[in-house]
């Protein structure tokens, strides 16, 4: 693709970014599940248990706005909009073709459950992706770096720590030895797993704990998600060094996910995250109609637009009612 082809596909996808930020302000933010207790910790009331970072960035950014609603609404759109731009940056520099696909799609699903809801994630996920651009790029140094600052947002983003794992792999030739080690310590966490030491670690969790009969596993998205993995396998060969390290993080994540069946709602979070490594394994690859590429982006379609539908008619994360 020309230089000038590929700065007017991030051009687009910037006015993309813009457009549906400004919308979600006044139609979705708002109405997101997690918007009143964000709120309640913007305006200076609670939310202890929110991360160092996420801390620090509401304490600054109130030292020039203040605790207003309408403050409030703006740091979401500053936010949002600077964590998209870097996750959309980082596909950029791997796939320019696939940048609106990917910017499409994201504003479908990820983008209503992260950006517009989950925002601690959001930005914990936006330096994760670039902890694995750097490490693709060798440059440990930055990646390291990234990671950190991403667990002062969210401490989740510690699970790309597997990153590392992956990149020792693929230097090593290791492969094989790497995904037994990792698939028995699945298994042993499965196994010998006591919620109540994570309790201690993070009180939320008695929270997910109490809350685990409303989670079950969605037997559809679970395919899918195998789906991926095994047609992602076949492609593997193809992929670009970036590529390679976010399929093996996936690969791993989704066993950690099920490895933490016993609590749905963690397992199902963190397959969340198995999802937000998908969209970039899938769109490194230049959208073909060759079979192997072809049902990789028809099955992460199969996943954007029925979580689209579930977010916009059911009350699962919004409640467009109120």
């Amino acid at each position: 693709m020309g230089y000038k082809h590929a700065k007017l596909y991030f051009l687009i996808t910037l006015i993309l970014i813009f457009v549906a930020d400004l919308f979600a302000v006044y139609f979705i933010y708002p109405y997101s599940g997690d918007y009143k207790e964000y709120f309640i910790h913007f305006s200076g009331n609670h939310g202890e248990r929110f991360e160092l970072g996420y801390r620090a960035l509401v304490y600054s950014f109130n030292m020039i706005s203040g605790g207003s609603e309408s403050a409030f609404l703006f740091f979401l759109f500053s936010v949002s909009f600077i964590t998209l731009f870097i996750k959309s940056f980082v596909l950029y520099r791997m796939n320019p073709k696939s940048l609106i696909i990917f910017i499409v799609l994201y504003l479908l699903y990820l983008f209503l459950l992260h950006e517009a809801n989950q925002i601690r994630i959001s930005i914990g996920l936006a330096f994760g992706i670039l902890s694995i651009y750097f490490l693709s790029r060798k440059k440990i140094y930055h990646s390291v770096w990234m990671l950190m600052i991403g667990c002062l947002f969210h401490l989740s983003l510690v699970i790309f720590a597997i990153s590392y794992a992956a990149y020792y792999a693929e230097v090593t030739k290791k492969k094989l030895l790497l995904y037994i080690g990792f698939g028995v310590g699945a298994v042993l966490i499965y196994i010998i797993f006591d919620p109540l030491i994570l309790i201690k670690v993070n009180p939320l969790i008695e929270k997910y704990i109490t809350f685990n009969l409303e989670y079950s596993f969605n037997g559809f998205y679970l395919f899918l998600l195998f789906q991926l993995g095994f047609i992602g396998g076949l492609s593997y060969k193809h992929a670009s060094q970036f590529g390679k390290l976010v399929f093996h993080t996936y690969v791993m994540v989704f066993v950690l996910a099920l490895s933490f069946s016993a609590i749905p709602i963690i397992s199902v979070r963190i397959m969340d995250i198995a999802s937000f490594l998908a969209f970039y394994y899938v769109l490194s690859f230049q959208f073909t109609f060759k079979p192997r590429v072809f049902v990789l982006y028809l099955t992460i379609m199969s996943i954007v637009i029925p979580r689209f539908l579930v977010f916009m008619y059911t009350n699962t994360i919004y409640n467009f009612s109120n």
